[in-house]
């Protein structure tokens, strides 16, 4: 029981670590990105923490299932949840949606690799963390749009 506690504290703890950096950089922001003009297609704001928090456990729960195959899917699978951690900071507290729009690019790269990382045998692996690989697709349209439509407008907030 020991080690299934320290196994899943392993792989949860960054996911945890990340999440608090997310909260802290959306305190006291959300009037700037509520006040942002918005791309088509954007998800209610009150959904996106929900959905944020599903895609990453089912992310996390591959990893926690196939780590031990392979030491570079945790190296890669930690990198992308440290770019989303950076991004956080640089969309939300830094407002600066170009350097962000760049970082998520490095997001998808990490998650590409993560999905390379997974042994052939387990496509379930691969698949479950492609649903990871599509939200961060979305959310590179999103930062796109935003940073596209916003680019000459100064936030003062």
């Amino acid at each position: 029981m020991k080690k299934i506690i320290k196994k899943v504290a392993k792989y949860f703890f960054v996911l945890f670590i990340i999440f608090k950096v997310a909260e802290s950089s959306i305190k006291n922001n959300e009037s700037y990105y509520e006040n942002l003009k918005r791309p088509k297609y954007t998800v209610n704001s009150l959904l996106l923490p929900i959905l944020w928090l599903i895609v990453n456990m089912i992310s996390n729960m591959t990893l926690f299932l196939y780590t031990k195959h392979t030491k570079k899917l945790f190296l890669s699978h930690n990198l992308q949840l440290f770019s989303q951690c950076y991004w956080y900071i640089h969309f939300f507290k830094r407002q600066q949606l170009q350097t962000a729009f760049i970082i998520k690019l490095f997001q998808s790269l990490f998650m590409l690799l993560s999905i390379k990382f997974i042994v052939n045998k387990k496509k379930i692996g691969k698949v479950l963390l492609s649903t990871h690989l599509c939200w961060i697709f979305y959310e590179l349209y999103m930062n796109l749009g935003y940073w596209l439509i916003n680019k000459n407008t100064v936030y003062k907030g």
